[in-house]
């Protein structure tokens, strides 16, 4: 910049917006001050209008105009504000700053120059000449030293620099230096190493070494982290030879700055940081970066940070913690060669980790947030890791001393299970013995260490690794069992290294109490392992039986930690004599009944699963006898029932092959059916246990039965399942899983319960009492306030006459001991054992019967105890129903899925009235119906169930259920209901075809009430996807709708847009009608000739003889099941061309379809919204006519022909989105007029009833109202609580609204209706949406003219009208 540049003080000759720029450095923004910052520097630097002398068009260079008294104010405020006290105008300045600096550094008549730009800073940025002691003025100087650092930097950054001379830049160098502040260093080192990556080895040498040498070329000792850092960044960068090996020999003692020797050096630089604001200091990212590309970031690690963990607490950095585990993460995320894994978690650093991450909670939590990213950086490496020595390695490194096994416990992030899953099947057995060793060692882990361990060698059976490994699985197995042994050894019995039992003398050398219960809970969990095979299951709970029976023989009883009983043992040897008993002969295997399967064994699946639940309760003993006692005696007693039953049938059919005498078969029968209903049948008493076992606090047992349950699905009868649906029984307020002789705490709670409840039916009839007395509330709420007060009095003296009470009870219980007076006292030494005993008894009693008689308090709500069962038992209730959904699963019975059904339906009123306890309850009954629905095959013997049971059910589902409690979506599981039921109607009715069942004609009869009812039984939407199912009643349905759905004289509006809809939905059932396309065809015709012709004609007479009108929803499906049929027709006939294709055409034609299309046009007479108009075109494309727009309505009535005949303009659209509102408004009067069939009854809002009818709407249509409206308003309001139908949203005639159909508001139906109009438009001239000014200007003289026809003789002029 020119040293006198005109203007640069001349304050008049400034632009005054200028000074607007910069309130926006100051902004915390970041945003905000860099939008400000480009904003300056494009008002300054933007292009300069030319100054024209003496009104030449010629411009010199001298004439351009600059803004340099802008540029100059801008310099000066810039500068002067890098020297700010807040941080952020400092950075809003400086980028400015930098900004202008870049734009001005190639103009030179405009770009300041490096002493100028010094010049400003003197003036601006210079300190007081009095020097002040407070510390506001020394924090003053310290922004202005940072203000001169960063206009150095913009000098830098800017490029300036590059243009300067050589005393500029040392000018700038010596800056830079003077004013190198200990806070500021940092800063001065960053614009440092940029300005000398671009300086030439010249100048390096030259101007900038001489400026700096004092500080650079001295002994390590003086060196700082910023010296080092800006030294590293040189030795690395383009000025690396001239720091060369002399210069690091001289004064770091080694060859170079890396070197091992200074490796001690730099981990005390990093362990010099004395804040927390020196942690981020670049230096460690670039030291560790560095030390990365010369492959000795590990050893640095190893040799240098470790051992800084090792030092004592009063020895150690501040911020040791902080730095080491920012290092760490720093490495982990550098690695190249992940087999030095092991060799980063050092012992040291393990050890550190661990007793820091189990004392976490310690230290802030930005410090737990570290150790937190050492973990995920720790685990981010495990799929990195190749090398399967590494990986155990690793493994070992973690769980060994000073490592813990618990860092799982410690971390959020499961370090040794995430570990694991990487390893191979070799490193998990050997990780499984080393985990073995661990737990028998007591010397070197605590029980909790080892009781962990157990739970880590118990889940290596459950990895993915053994359970795709196919190699051997034999070794796997055997494998298993030995860990199991080992689990079982120490839980059960005494034993210290869990193979061999101690004897009674060495019983104190056992593990622990504490451990052995771990060990034995480890044995169960390592039973609920799954097998692929139940045949695998039953062979390994056998080999383990064996082994636990024969040590059982070998030590005794008094082996065992909990010694069992005679009883207890006898049921082990019952069940071990059933388990092992192997079949006597292969005949009697051969014998049994086919339908059951054979095991490799000769045993059939049944027996399968009763040993196995028989080998389960047999272990149950040494953790719950008495439970596994009574399940035992009760499944021996199941298995003989069934061998007795097996017998008396192979018996029978012996009997009958042999030709036998009909008595022996008569009184064999007669002997069964007298021990029949004497006797439960062996399901129900299976089905009894399971649930007995499902209550028990046992992740086994449920896990037992869930697995067994599945494979005797096939032999549920109905007890048995009313069995299980007792359990699920809300409207019982029982618990099932209370017992009937509870202690008397429990019989206090029922009698406090049972006070409530009474207290709440008074309460109901005293509400009921006053809701029948309307005419009585006032007087009724005085009585009530009188009554709260009577209650408050009444309970005072109820507690007063229960204190006598009480005082008295205590006096007669003292007897001779009570005092006759207060002031008297008792002496308990003269009382003798026996007179004390009975005043303990007589004052037990007292208190007891005082506590009976103490009335319960009002609670607000259910206390915490009442809380915890309610959740126990739904939790009880989640399983049963886990039960019922693998029933489900595995061909149920036709019959008894009809209970369920039945069943659940009775209980979702009960359910829904109390949502917030039962939600999750109500999920699964939902899944329960859905499923239902999704069954594909039933259990063969559906003898059971016939067509009119069937339609029993349904009947009374419908009139018990559906019209008896009112709950919210009813209709949705009554949808259902009726689904279900037709599938099964259809799997009896399969193999006939004798006509419609009883199914179908139920389902007649209620579609012909829905017809002709105004309130039916089944909503719109049961019949809807009735018609969408390949359903063979739907044909009986259709015979319905042909007789009376569409009769204009007697059924409603509303009733016929419902049925075409449901014609409509038949004709687009296309799975149907490709079924059975004879039976289809003649129903086709049916609905044709029978239903639409005559439909359409006599519609057509009542429009033009003026009767009744067609509002626009009758149209629209009218016109809808129309398109269907004509595209039916269509494939009808292209399956059949031949030579002569058009006299087939009109053989094959459904309709009449000219008949019907001048039908339609006759009835044309009103306007239509767009969504009807598309329908319409589309319908008047395919028959070639031409369609009626609602601009050519007027003509139509005017000239009284048919529409027909009619020409229309071809670009002629509908005004639904166009023209004026009073102007569509009358056009849809004229064409809209009252059904007339009001009867009475009050519609409720939104055109719905209580059964999903809608009634009559006799308001006009509304064009104005946009379509998008219409499609929210009937989506929100189109349901009421029976799930009546939503309303179609194109218009607001008269009719009713009904549902809109998927079809009509599919997006590619739309867009191919616009490209179809677009193309249409194209055609005809591009005319746009109607006519052009100018034709509209000529149509509309051309009326005048005929209006005035027969008034040429009138003159104003002689009327003399203006006189």
């Amino acid at each position: 910049m020119k040293e006198q540049q005109p203007g640069r003080k001349a304050g008049m000759l400034m632009d005054k917006t200028v000074f607007g720029y910069f309130k926006r450095f100051v902004s915390d923004d970041d945003g905000v001050r860099v939008n400000g910052a480009c904003n300056l520097i494009e008002f300054l630097c933007k292009d300069r209008a030319p100054k024209q002398q003496n009104g030449s068009n010629d411009v010199a260079e001298a004439t351009v105009v600059p803004k340099t008294a802008e540029t100059a104010y801008a310099l000066k405020r810039l500068i002067r504000g890098v020297g700010s006290t807040q941080n952020a105008s400092r950075v809003g300045f400086f980028t400015a700053l930098v900004g202008l600096l870049e734009q001005l550094k190639g103009k030179d008549a405009e770009c300041p120059t490096v002493t100028e730009l010094f010049s400003l800073v003197k003036s601006e940025l210079t300190e007081s000449e009095v020097e002040a002691e407070e510390d506001e003025n020394q924090k003053t100087r310290l922004e202005l030293r940072i203000g001169k650092i960063l206009v150095c930097g913009a000098i830098i950054k800017s490029g300036l620099f590059e243009n300067a001379s050589e005393q500029e830049l040392q000018t700038v160098l010596k800056a830079l230096k003077k004013d190198m502040h200990k806070m500021l260093t940092p800063l001065v080192y960053a614009f440092l190493n940029e300005l000398v990556n671009r300086l030439d080895p010249a100048k390096f040498s030259s101007v900038f070494w001489p400026v700096f040498e004092p500080l650079l070329n001295v002994p390590k000792e003086n060196h700082t982290m910023d010296s080092i850092f800006f030294l590293l960044q040189l030795s690395s960068g383009p000025h690396k030879k001239l720091i060369n090996s002399k210069y690091f020999e001289r004064n770091f003692g080694a060859p170079k700055l890396l070197h091992e020797k200074n490796f001690t050096f730099l981990a005390e630089l990093l362990f010099g940081v004395g804040s927390t604001m020196g942690i981020n200091h670049p230096f460690f990212e670039c030291l560790l970066e560095q030390l990365k590309k010369k492959n000795v970031m590990v050893p640095f690690w190893r040799d240098s940070i470790v051992p800084m963990l090792e030092q004592e607490k009063h020895a150690k950095a501040k911020l040791r913690d902080i730095i080491v585990l920012r290092t760490v993460i720093s490495i982990f995320g550098r690695l190249e060669d992940y087999t030095l894994v092991p060799e980063v978690l050092h012992p040291t650093f393990v050890k550190f980790l661990v007793n820091n991450l189990k004392n976490r909670s310690k230290h802030s939590e930005d410090v737990r947030g570290l150790y937190q990213e050492v973990c995920t950086a720790l685990l981010a490496c495990y799929p990195k890791m190749a090398d399967e020595s590494a990986r155990l390695a690793t493994f070992r490194r973690l769980m060994n001393a000073p490592g813990s096994v618990l860092i799982d416990r410690y971390a959020n992030c499961k370090l040794l299970q995430n570990l694991m899953t990487t390893l191979s099947v070799e490193s998990l057995r050997t990780v499984a013995g080393e985990l073995q060793t661990f737990i028998l060692d007591e010397s070197t882990s605590t029980n909790g260490e080892r009781s962990y361990a157990a739970q880590v060698l118990q889940r290596i059976f459950s990895l993915r690794q053994l359970m795709t490994d196919a190699t051997d699985k034999a070794q796997t197995d055997a494998w298993h069992r030995e860990v199991v042994r080992f689990f079982l050894t120490l839980g059960v019995f005494y034993s210290k290294d869990g193979v061999n039992v101690l004897k009674g003398a060495k019983h104190a050398e056992a593990i622990s109490s504490e451990l052995a219960t771990t060990m034995r809970g480890m044995f169960f969990h390592s039973l609920e392992h799954r097998h692929s095979k139940l045949s695998n299951e039953r062979a390994f709970l056998l080999e383990t039986v064996r082994h636990l029976d024969e040590t059982l023989r070998a030590h005794g009883v008094k082996s065992l930690r909990t010694p069992l009983t005679d009883e207890q043992m006898n049921c082990w040897h019952k069940m071990f004599a059933t388990v092992t008993t192997e079949p006597s002969d292969k005949k009697k295997s051969k014998k049994r009944s086919s339908t059951q399967e054979v095991t490799a064994g000769g045993d059939t699946q049944c027996d399968t699963v009763f040993h196995i639940l028989l080998m389960h309760m047999g272990l149950h003993l040494f953790n719950d006898p008495e439970v596994a006692c009574s399940s035992i005696l009760e499944l021996e007693c199941v298995m003989k029932r069934i061998d007795e039953k097996m017998k008396q049938r192979r018996q029978t059919i012996n009997g009958e092959a042999k030709g036998g005498s009909s008595n022996k078969s008569k009184s064999a029968e007669e002997h069964t059916n007298d021990h029949e209903p004497s006797e439960p049948e062996w399901i129900e008493v299976v089905v009894d246990l399971f649930l007995n076992l499902l209550s028990q606090n046992s992740h086994l047992l449920r896990k037992v039965i869930g697995h067994l349950f599945p494979h005797l699905s096939s032999e549920i009868t109905l007890p048995a399942l009313n069995q299980i649906l007792s359990v699920i029984n809300l409207k019982d307020k029982s618990n099932p899983l209370t017992v009937n002789d509870e202690d008397e705490n429990a019989s206090e709670t029922e009698e406090v319960d049972e006070e409530e409840k009474d207290s709440e039916l008074e309460d109901v009839g005293e509400d009921s009492d006053v809701e029948s007395n309307d005419d009585q509330k006032p007087e009724a709420d005085d009585d009530e306030e009188e009554d709260d007060d009577d209650e408050l009095m009444g309970d005072e003296e109820e507690e007063e006459n229960i204190t006598d009470t009480m005082r008295q009870a205590i006096q007669t219980a003292l007897g001779g001991a009570n005092p006759e007076t207060d002031t008297e006292s008792i002496d308990l030494d003269e009382l003798d054992e026996e007179q004390g005993r009975r005043m303990d008894e007589a004052l037990a009693a007292a208190f007891r019967a005082f506590r009976k008689s103490k009335p319960s308090r009002k609670r607000k709500g259910p206390t915490k105890a009442e809380k915890q069962m309610d959740t126990v038992l739904i939790h009880f209730r989640m399983r049963v129903l886990d039960l019922i959904d693998a029933y489900l699963k595995h061909e149920p019975d036709m019959l008894l899925c009809l209970e369920l059904m039945q069943y659940i339906f009775e209980m979702l009123p009960v359910g829904l009235r109390e949502e917030s306890k039962y939600g999750a309850i109500l999920s699964r009954y939902r899944h329960i119906f859905n499923t239902l629905i999704r069954i594909k095959k039933f259990k063969q013997a559906a003898g059971s169930v016939r067509v009119d049971r069937l339609e029993q059910m349904l009947r009374d589902l419908i009139e018990k259920v559906a019209k008896g409690v009112a709950f919210p979506d009813r209709n949705q599981y009554l949808l259902k209901a009726c689904h279900f039921i037709v599938i099964c109607s259809q799997v009896l009715t399969e193999q006939t075809d004798n006509g419609p069942n009883a199914v179908d004609k139920m389902f007649g009869e209620l579609l012909a009430e829905f017809i002709t009812n105004r309130n039916p039984s089944l909503a719109f939407g049961v019949f809807q996807s009735l018609f969408r199912l390949q359903w063979c009643g739907v044909w009986h349905l259709v015979d319905k709708l042909v007789d009376g759905g569409l009769k204009v004289s007697s059924v409603r509006v509303i009733r016929r847009i419902q049925t075409l809809q449901l014609m409509r939905k038949l004709l687009r059932n296309r799975r149907l009608l490709n079924s059975d396309q004879q039976r289809s065809a003649a129903a086709l015709r049916t609905i044709c000739n029978d239903a639409l012709a005559p439909y359409v004609s006599e519609l057509e007479a009542a429009v033009v003889g003026g009767d009744r009108t067609i509002g626009q929803n009758e149209l629209y499906e009218l016109l809808l099941v129309l398109n269907e049929v004509q595209t039916l027709s269509k494939h009808a006939t292209t399956e059949t061309e031949g030579s002569d294709s058009k006299m087939k055409d009109k053989k094959h034609q459904l309709l009449k379809w000219d008949k019907i299309g001048a039908q339609i046009q006759s009835m044309r007479q009103f306007a239509i919204n767009s969504q009807t108009m598309s329908t319409y075109r589309q319908f008047c494309q395919r028959l070639q006519l031409t369609p009626i727009s609602n601009e050519g309505l007027p003509a139509v009535k005017e000239n009284g022909t048919n529409g027909a005949a009619v020409e229309m303009s071809n670009g002629a659209d509908d005004t639904a989105k166009k023209g004026n509102a009073k102007k569509r408004k009358s056009t849809s009067k004229g064409g809209t007029t009252v059904n007339g069939e009001e009867d009475g009854t009050t519609p409720l809002p939104n055109g719905h009833d209580m059964n999903g009818s809608t009634e009559e709407q006799n308001d006009p249509i509304e064009p104005n109202q946009s379509e998008k409206r219409k499609r929210k308003k009937a989506t929100a309001n189109g349901h009421d609580t029976n799930g009546s139908v939503p309303a179609v949203p194109n218009g607001g005639d008269e009719q009713e609204q009904v549902d809109v159909p998927d079809d009509v508001t599919d997006q590619s139906e739309d867009a191919r209706i616009k490209r179809k109009r677009k193309k249409e438009k194209q055609q005809n001239g591009g005319t746009g949406e109607g006519l052009s000014k100018k034709e509209k200007r000529q149509r509309k003289e051309a009326r005048l003219l005929a209006a005035s026809k027969g008034m040429e003789g009138i003159s104003f002029a002689e009327a003399k009208v203006f006189e």
